[in-house]
């Protein structure tokens, strides 16, 4: 019964934007770009070297729970909204109607209802650079969520526009997993990552990162393993940093410990760390920019793999060693067993550190000819 009255309710909102969308569309196409913002690392790049040298009028919807804020673009021309009820139903589909462009970074619901409008062009950015676990259409939830649903995300999808990726082998695994075609996707490279690649001057600290990714098995309890990684790295005369995923709450935070606040971004550590020890999280898609050695640590693999899954070919996707338990992973770390540091090549279809200018010229240069 609740699933029922919870699916006429999300169908009825969506008929709102929808009917909103529609009359939008009679209204003539501005010069000018709506963003739709979860995070922002991807986005903020772009939209600031479209402020500064297109001049170009930016509306920004953002995610207050989870957009990092702290390091957005202050320009006038861009202006900032935050994502409430009133701005998703009414504002968000006027905007997308009506603008020359429009950018996003995440899954957007409102999409079902708003397919590209002629004249326009609309990509996705998304959050991570690759996936080591199951996501969209190829996620386990998807077995038991019902046929409406499903339906709802491929609408969405479809209207994605273009979908920016670092380089084919990672359109392999979106357009699985969004049931896209592989023509939609353009490897660019990754914004956020820009900046950073360019500052890089590989000076490495004794410091290992570690960033478990979120579970939805509420009964795993990271937390013990944070106290003994902690205990036995520090001890072996490392730095020992932690960044959770944002989903995670710390409830417990234990003495001593070093956590890397959650909207942080985490590239300046991952330059820095000498080892970055992670799960199924998309950080290794990102640390191997930077030279720097991979463990994963999957205690739940069997779980995991279960529930949501893992990608294809999760066992040899990367070059890292695998281990499950805490005496595994001290023993690869102390004895420095590594897997290819240098494999960004293999994932990196065009130089990195140039994502942002090669986006610009491909959205908006070939307008100004």
């Amino acid at each position: 019964m609740l699933k029922t009255v919870k699916e006429l309710l999300i169908t009825l909102y969506l008929h709102i934007v929808g009917v909103v969308g529609r009359l939008s569309k009679q209204r003539s196409i501005k010069n000018q770009t709506v963003c739709i913002v979860t995070y922002g690392d991807n986005v903020w790049p772009i939209i600031e070297q479209l402020a500064i040298e297109k001049q170009q009028r930016i509306y920004c919807f953002y995610d207050s729970s989870k957009a990092q804020l702290s390091s957005r673009p202050i320009h006038p021309y861009i202006i900032y909204k935050p994502l409430t009820l009133y701005n998703k139903l009414f504002s968000i589909p006027y905007f997308v109607s009506v603008s020359s462009h429009c950018i996003l970074d995440n899954y957007v619901a409102e999409l079902s209802e708003l397919p590209v409008r002629d004249g326009t062009k609309r990509f996705q950015v998304w959050h991570a650079a690759g996936a080591m676990k199951a996501f969209g259409l190829t996620a386990a939830q998807n077995k038991v969520r019902g046929d409406k649903a499903n339906a709802r995300f491929r609408k969405v999808y479809k209207n994605y526009g273009h979908f920016i990726v670092p380089g084919m082998k990672c359109a392999e695994q979106f357009s699985k997993a969004h049931d896209l075609p592989i023509e939609r996707f353009l490897p660019l490279g990754m914004p956020r990552t820009d900046s950073w690649v360019r500052s890089y001057t590989k000076t490495k600290e004794r410091l290992i990162v570690f960033a478990p990714t979120y579970r939805e098995n509420e009964d795993y309890d990271v937390m013990p393993y944070v106290k003994q990684l902690h205990e036995r790295f520090t001890k072996q005369g490392y730095q020992f940093l932690v960044k959770l995923h944002p989903a995670v709450e710390v409830t417990n935070e234990l003495e001593g410990i070093q956590f890397i606040d959650s909207k942080e971004s985490i590239m300046p550590y991952l330059m820095k760390a000498e080892w970055v020890i992670t799960d199924y999280s998309s950080i290794p898609f990102e640390s191997c920019l930077f030279d720097t050695k991979l463990a994963l640590f999957v205690p739940d693999l069997e779980e995991y793999a279960m529930v949501p899954g893992l990608v294809d070919h999760y066992m040899t996707l990367i070059d890292a060693p695998i281990v499950g338990t805490v005496e595994e992973l001290v023993t690869c770390i102390v004895q420095n067993q590594h897997g290819n540091e240098k494999w960004a090549d293999e994932w990196y279809d065009l130089t990195p550190g140039y994502a942002t200018n090669r986006i610009v010229q491909y959205f908006y240069e070939e307008d100004e000819h």
